[in-house]
């Protein structure tokens, strides 16, 4: 009996809870019925960032960024030719210099004392000198009235020789050690910025150890590493402008020329080395080593009132045709767009032949990932 009604109980338990439960689905069902059939899609607090490129009849050109580090257009590290201690360091890191100012100096009094050794030496031969010309004169008259023989003539004759090329030699010797004392000073070779400073005052240096460094940041120069791709398609022309930005710099360019480019490709990359020049701001500082864009133009531009659409902004859709996403500003949200087009291009662009508008904004990257109505965030190129 006891039995009987403990089953009784179990059951009435399980009744009530599976009540419940049903109980619970349908307020949560009719809590998610939606209206029509139709369910509404909520904006995201960040709606994804897509890349807008504003459609335009005018002629433009297009271009791709390679990053590049800027560089100074001239850079020299700075040596003495001569050895000693160094008595006086006139600049410090930093400074702006001219070419032909005074950077450092070594002692000069040894290099100064083997001039005038030197001098000494050039009077003594020069006296010597002076004489066997004389004996030449006396013999070469006592030859002609056959007083002396032929070789004493001879003998005196090579004497004046001899004397005379001593005197050369000395004189090379003084000439050698002027520059010598000449360079114990350390002159700036050209307009510039101290950049390295290794020695200090009263150092003992030697012929050829780096003693500073000097940068020319009046030009500067971006280097670039581009595929062969781009270089096939043109444009690879000295004095060639390009668009030079900076990531840590918004909205601020400058406007660089094409100067130099190797005709080799890096062994590693299979890239070119292309580099762009470009006048120092006066307004910003853009110093060596900060990071680079080059927008470089390849290839031709888009004739007049072409519509063109670059090829990553097109999707191919499940019945066969070519689809573009179009954002609207009004709504904030993209629209796809069936499109007709025509031959790619070289710079990888394909004309409108139908369906799109210029002054539209097309989503250029990001297309792979939107669906109809999203919310997007634009970012111009």
């Amino acid at each position: 009996m006891k039995s009987m009604r403990k089953r009784v109980v179990i059951a009435a338990l399980a009744l009530l809870s599976c009540g419940g439960g049903w109980f619970f689905y349908g307020k949560a069902v009719s809590a998610t019925e939606v209206k029509d059939d139709v369910v509404e899609l909520s904006s995201p607090a960040n709606p994804r960032p897509v890349a807008i490129e504003v459609l335009g009849g005018t002629e433009t050109s297009f271009g791709r960024r390679y990053p590049g580090v800027v560089k100074a257009d001239q850079e020299a590290f700075l040596a003495f030719r001569v050895g000693g201690p160094i008595t006086s360091l006139e600049v410090q890191l930093g400074d702006l210099v001219s070419k032909g100012q005074r950077l450092a100096q070594i002692d000069q009094r040894d290099f100064q004392d083997q001039i005038k050794v030197l001098e000494a030496e050039l009077s003594g031969a020069m006296a010597s000198m002076e004489n066997a010309e004389q004996d030449h004169h006396r013999y070469r008259s006592l030859l002609d009235e056959k007083v002396v023989a032929q070789a004493d003539y001879d003998q005196i004759k090579k004497n004046v020789t001899m004397a005379k090329a001593a005197v050369q030699n000395i004189k090379a010797q003084l000439t050698i050690a002027r520059h010598r004392l000449e360079d114990t000073v350390l002159k700036a070779p050209f307009d510039g910025i101290v950049s390295v400073r290794k020695v200090e005052n009263h150092e003992m240096v030697s012929p050829g150890q780096v003693v500073m460094g000097l940068l020319d940041i009046a030009t500067l120069r971006v280097s670039a590493n581009v595929p062969e791709g781009a270089l096939a398609k043109g444009g690879l022309s000295e004095g060639a402008e390009v668009e030079i930005s900076f990531p840590s710099m918004d909205d601020f360019t400058v406007k660089g020329v094409l100067k130099e480019w190797s005709t080799s490709p890096d062994s590693a990359t299979k890239t070119y080395s292309v580099t762009f020049t470009f006048p120092a701001p006066k307004d910003v500082n853009v110093l060596p080593g900060m990071t680079a864009e080059v927008l470089w133009v390849e290839g031709a531009k888009s004739k007049p009132s072409e519509l063109t659409v670059p090829l990553g902004a097109v999707v191919s859709g499940s019945d066969g045709g070519s689809y573009v996403w179009v954002y609207d500003p009004e709504e904030g949200v993209v629209r796809s767009r069936e499109v007709s087009l025509g031959k790619l291009q070289a710079d990888d662009r394909l004309p409108v032949v139908d369906g799109l508008n210029s002054g539209e904004n097309l989503v250029v990257a990001g297309a792979d990932f939107l669906t109809e109505g999203m919310a997007v965030t634009p970012l111009k190129r």
